[in-house]
C-alpha cells in the first residue's frame, strides 16, 4: 500500500511510484484570506513529492508538478488547511492549470461537548475497538484503531462522530506523528507513512524509513552529538534557529537567528562539524578553514567534561512572528519575522512544583494552556493575554492520567480507558 521514498535534506522526493508523468505541469494560483486580501507566506505542498513554494506579497505562487496523482496542501496560520487531489485532466492542453483559492479561518465557535449529567463527552467508544492514538485535520479527526490485536485501521470522522472515510493498514500502527510543517504520519515499526486528506479521503502517499524522519524531517527540537539543543521553526521562507548551549557551572547560554532556508545547514552538517570540531581529545581549537563552523558554531559558546540536559523552551509558531517560553529567564518573548525581541512578559508558572513540562495550543483558536498535574487529577489554567496564568483552572473529569491531551475550539480531547472495558483507550472530550 505505502511506497518507500529518499530524502534529501530539506526536501522529499518519492521513488518507485508506479505512474510517471513525462512532462511537465506548471500550477499557478493566488492565496487569499477570507477578506480577499492577498496572503504573503502561506505554504503550497505537493504532498506526493514534499516539494513546495511560499506565497509572494501578492498571494501567487507557481508550482511545478511531475508525478500524479498529485496531493496538494494550502496552509497558513491560523487558517484551516485546504487539501486538493490533483490528475493531469485537471490541467489545459498546454499543462497549465491556475487556480484562486480564499482561505477560512479557524471557527472560532464552542462545539458542544457536554452530556447531560456529566462533565464530558465519549466521540468514540467502540467495545472492541481501540483507539491508539488521534489527530485533527482541519475541522475533522483522525483515529488511528485497532480491532482486536492484530488489525489497525484509520478513520477520518467529523465532529459529530460521523465517518467520512477510512483506510485498513497492512501494518502494525503505533501513533501519529507531524514533521516541523505539521505533515501528519503514521508511525510503523521501521517507517514512518505519509497521509493526505484531499476530498475528505486518507490517502496514503509513501514512506519514510524512521532514521531518515527522525533525523532529517522530524527535528523540530533535536540535538547534534555534542548535546547542543535547537529548535527550529519555518517562517515564510525564512527559518527560526533556536539554540541552547549545555549545563556548564550552573549556566547555560541561549542563541536565536533567523536563517534563510535555503542557506539553513541539517543535522547531519551539525553533526559532522561537530565531529571534526570535538576530535582530538575534546579540545577545541581554531578553525577558521572551516566555513560551516563559521556559519552554524560561531556564535556558540562551548563547554567540556560537562553534563549536558535539555531545558524546557516551547517555541510557537504565529502568522507574524512567534512566542518562545524562556524558561530560563523566567520570561515569553514575542519575536517578529525577523527573530528580533517585540515585547517580553516576566512569568513564573515553571516555578509550580505541579507544572509538568507541557504548555498546549488549541489549534483553532490559539490560545494557550499549561498542564498542571497532581496526585493523578490534571489541570489546566489559560494563559491571560499578557502571559500570565488565569486564576480560574479546569479539572480534566475522567480517570486518572489522561492520554495524548489536545485542545481545539476551547474542547480538550483525550484517550482513557472506558468503563467497560479498563484493557482499551477510548476518545473523549471536555469542554474548558
Amino acid at each position: 500500500m505505502f511506497k518507500k521514498v529518499a530524502l534529501l535534506v530539506f526536501s522529499i522526493s518519492f521513488a518507485g511510484l508506479t505512474m510517471q508523468a513525462q512532462e511537465t505541469y506548471i500550477l499557478s494560483g493566488t492565496v487569499l484570506d477570507e477578506a480577499g486580501a492577498p496572503l504573503f507566506g502561506a505554504s503550497v505542498v505537493n504532498r506526493s513529492s514534499m516539494r513546495g513554494v511560499a506565497t509572494n506579497a501578492n498571494g501567487q505562487f507557481s508550482l511545478n508538478l511531475q508525478e500524479f496523482p498529485a496531493f496538494l496542501e494550502i496552509s497558513f496560520i491560523g487558517y484551516t488547511v485546504h487539501y486538493r487531489e490533483l490528475n493531469p485532466r485537471n490541467f489545459n492542453a498546454e499543462g497549465r492549470l491556475e487556480i484562486s483559492l480564499r482561505m477560512q479561518p479557524h471557527s472560532q465557535e464552542l462545539e458542544a461537548a457536554t452530556i447531560e449529567g456529566r462533565p464530558y463527552e465519549e466521540v468514540y467508544v467502540h467495545r472492541n475497538i481501540a483507539v491508539l492514538d488521534f489527530t485533527f485535520v482541519g475541522d475533522h479527526i483522525l483515529l488511528l484503531l485497532r480491532e482486536g490485536m492484530r488489525d489497525y485501521k484509520l478513520a477520518l470522522i467529523d465532529q459529530y462522530q460521523d465517518s467520512l472515510s477510512t483506510l485498513n493498514l497492512d501494518l502494525r500502527a503505533d501513533n501519529f506523528v507531524t514533521d516541523c510543517l505539521g505533515h501528519i504520519y503514521v508511525q510503523g515499526k521501521d517507517s514512518v507513512y505519509g497521509l493526505s486528506f484531499a476530498n475528505q479521503q486518507i490517502h496514503p502517499i509513501g514512506a519514510i524509513e524512521n532514521e531518515w524522519y527522525n533525523t532529517m524531517v522530524k527535528p523540530c527540537v533535536a540535538s547534534n552529538p555534542h548535546n547542543l539543543y535547537y529548535r527550529f521553526w519555518y517562517l515564510d521562507k525564512q527559518m527560526v534557529e533556536y539554540f541552547q548551549t549545555p549545563m556548564g557551572e550552573k549556566k547555560s547560554r541561549m542563541i536565536r537567528r533567523i536563517v534563510d532556508y535555503d542557506e539553513a545547514f541539517s543535522k547531519l552538517d551539525y553533526k559532522n562539524t561537530a565531529q571534526q570540531l570535538m576530535g582530538a581529545g575534546n579540545k577545541m581549537s581554531s578553525t577558521p578553514h572551516l566555513p560551516s563552523f563559521r556559519k552554524g558554531f560561531e556564535m556558540m559558546g562551548w563547554y567540556k567534561n560537562i553534563l549536558a540536559i535539555p531545558i524546557y523552551h516551547p517555541l510557537f509558531a504565529q502568522s507574524k512572528g512567534a512566542l518562545l517560553f524562556d524558561h530560563l529567564r523566567d520570561s515569553v518573548l514575542v519575536l517578529d519575522t525577523q527573530g528580533q525581541v517585540q515585547q517580553k512578559y516576566f512569568i513564573d508558572h515553571h516555578k509550580d512544583s505541579d507544572f509538568k513540562d507541557e504548555i498546549l495550543r488549541d489549534v483553532a483558536t490559539g490560545k494557550l494552556y499549561a498542564r498542571f498535574e497532581k496526585s493523578g487529577i490534571v489541570k489546566l489554567r489559560p494563559f491571560s493575554p499578557d502571559y500570565h496564568l488565569e486564576n480560574k483552572s479546569v479539572i480534566i473529569q475522567k480517570f486518572d492520567f489522561p492520554q495524548a491531551l489536545k485542545i481545539r475550539n476551547g474542547v480538550a480531547y483525550f484517550l482513557d480507558h472506558s468503563d467497560e472495558d479498563y484493557q482499551k483507550l477510548k476518545l473523549y472530550r471536555q469542554k474548558l
